[in-house]
């Protein structure tokens, strides 16, 4: 037990000792014992939040390797093989599954001038491009996330940018459309890009499930045939407009949009076969 310490004479409590345990929490009148004159808590904080980082640290990394372990078919080398595209930009040991993640915990890189930079102000960007024509039709994936901070006296402005997006070109002109699933699950919500009233697929299972919008309602009974596997998907939204047919999503979607991807590709391919040979009405 380590020696008491009097408090000095002259003091209105007079002389008495303050036992150990007192000293570890001040209390009225009391002040903490530590180092010298130094309190306990400016030397165990410091510890407290080195030892939380690191404890914080250490999750980060399981639960990045949890999820690649269990997604590891989301490797962007392995999917880009499987779509039978070529990588133009990204890295091919990229794990889908964690791109969020990996964006998120991304230092940022610092921007502006040198008084900007030593503010904190700075940009990260996430970039994957696949490209091909593997069905005989261009395909296109593109994976785009940039968030720039800006930093000032008392806080921080974020600006983002994402784009998630599987394309397939059509040789012929078609009517613009839009699918979407009818009742999508919380934060799973599409946000519908055309202004176009809804029209009916003709198939009561799919129109009970998906929402398709389109100024031509001749575009339905082509599209049915190969919309039907969407109604499976956890987040649809298709967009048919100048030639192109395109998987969209948005940030909080698009986990569940890429681990679709394949059967996404299949769906827009078989789509610019329908739209190529079916009786859709072309726009003027």
């Amino acid at each position: 037990m380590p020696p008491a310490r009097q408090e000095p004479s002259g003091s209105p409590a007079g002389q008495r000792t303050v036992p150990f345990r007192r000293a570890i929490g001040p209390s009225a009148g009391d002040y903490s014992a530590g180092v010298g004159d130094v309190p306990y808590t400016v030397f165990a904080v410091p510890v407290v939040i080195v030892v939380a980082f690191a404890l914080a640290m250490l999750w980060r990394r399981r639960m990045l390797n949890r999820i690649q372990r269990d997604f590891g078919e989301l490797l962007l080398g392995d999917l880009a093989r499987r779509l039978r595209l070529n990588i133009v930009e990204g890295d091919p040991d990229l794990n889908l599954a964690t791109i969020h993640l990996t964006h998120d915990w991304t230092q940022y890189t610092p921007t502006g001038s040198r008084y900007r930079r030593l503010a904190g102000d700075g940009t990260k960007l996430t970039r994957v491009r696949l490209l091909g024509e593997p069905y005989g039709h261009p395909t296109e994936f593109v994976y785009h996330e940039r968030t720039d901070a800006e930093q000032s006296v008392s806080s921080t402005t974020l600006r983002t940018w994402f784009e998630c997006r599987l394309s397939v070109g059509v040789p012929v002109a078609f009517p613009p459309f839009e699918i979407v699933l009818a009742k999508p699950a919380r934060h799973l919500e599409a946000e519908p890009e055309l202004p176009l009233p809804p029209v009916p697929f003709g198939d009561p299972g799919l129109d009970a499930t998906l929402r398709l919008c389109s100024s031509e309602p001749a575009v339905g009974p082509v599209l049915a045939p190969a919309a039907a596997p969407l109604v499976s998907f956890g987040f649809v939204h298709i967009v048919g407009q100048d030639g192109l047919l395109s998987a969209v999503s948005t940030r909080s979607g698009s986990g569940v949009a890429v681990a679709h991807l394949e059967q996404a590709q299949t769906v827009l391919e078989r789509m610019a076969q329908l739209l190529t040979a079916g009786p859709a009405r072309r726009p003027n």
